[in-house]
């Protein structure tokens, strides 16, 4: 499935200069909504999010530097990258943008290519981090999914792993959420200090999927000394007595033919095979999943 076009609010109150950006944009492929005001703007935003916000400074009334301020101030509008177009070039001018929380100036008279090469900067970024799991830093459910469809389509053998703790949620109720997001943070830091050292930076990949559940990405050789490494050095870098962590997983052949969705069935399958039989590290030579299956 294609990625839906990324949706753009233009706020300038010039209608020769609001026409042409809203075009120019559109035929970048963007979804564009374009207002003249500070008011407008506002308005349209209650509720909704667009992923980019192009912002003039000198709108009637309601200038822009304002309405960014209320921009950040909306929950939900925190994070999406705001663009500032001015006739005003002065260092100060800036500074007030930065300071109400602006992302990036453009000068005008706006320079198309250098327009758009920072709208898909700022977007690639905002995609990044809106992927990325805020507690530990790692990478989140869509790019674990773009990274094994990856694999897939390289033709290589590499090996997976599902990690997660064991009875982390009765941990998490009996002493709170802060020491939760700890643990959290401290078996992220084992998994990427481990990975480090048996792994290659560039072929290698640590995920977060959620809560205590993780995915690594590794060559195959690799699997099983990384495996056993973290359930070794998992007591002392964690420190709670409390928990313990398990590790599921094998070699996967994109040659036979295996698909995301069985993979995930496979490794679920695995996992309450390792619950069942008190194993901490079940991995297979070959996950086996071959087309069809």
């Amino acid at each position: 499935m294609s990625e839906k076009p990324a949706q753009i609010l233009v706020v300038e109150d010039d209608p020769a200069l609001r026409e042409l950006l809203t075009t120019v944009l559109r035929k970048a492929g963007y979804e564009v909504e374009a207002v003249e005001d500070g008011p407008a703007a506002l308005e349209w935003i209650r509720g909704r999010q667009p992923d980019l916000i192009l912002l003039d400074v000198m709108l009637p009334g309601l200038d822009g530097f304002e309405v960014c301020r209320r921009v950040r101030e909306l929950w939900h509008l925190r994070t999406v990258p705001v663009l500032m177009l001015t006739a005003l070039g002065r260092i100060e001018d800036k500074l007030r943008g930065i300071q109400a929380g602006a992302d990036d100036y453009l000068t005008k008279p706006v320079a198309i290519p250098e327009l758009l090469a920072r709208v898909e900067m700022h977007l690639r970024r905002s995609r990044r981090e809106r992927a990325t799991n805020p507690l530990s830093g790692l990478p989140g459910n869509p790019e674990i999914e773009a990274e094994i469809m990856r694999r897939f389509r390289s033709g290589e053998p590499f090996g997976i792993a599902y990690v997660d703790l064991n009875a982390f949620k009765d941990f998490n109720d009996r002493y709170g959420f802060r020491e939760g997001d700890r643990v959290l943070q401290a078996f992220a830091r084992l998994l990427q200090e481990t990975m480090a050292a048996y792994g290659d930076p560039t072929r290698d990949f640590i995920g977060h999927i959620g809560g205590d559940d993780f995915v690594l990405l590794t060559r195959p050789h690799v699997l099983s000394p990384v495996s056993r490494e973290i359930l070794e050095k998992f007591p002392q870098a964690v420190g709670a007595p409390e928990l313990s962590v398990s590790i599921v997983g094998g070699v996967v052949d994109p040659s036979r033919g295996p698909d995301l969705e069985r993979l995930i069935r496979h490794l679920a399958a695995l996992k309450r095979q390792a619950k069942q039989e008190d194993r901490p590290l079940l991995l297979s030579g070959n996950l086996g999943l071959e087309a069809g299956e």
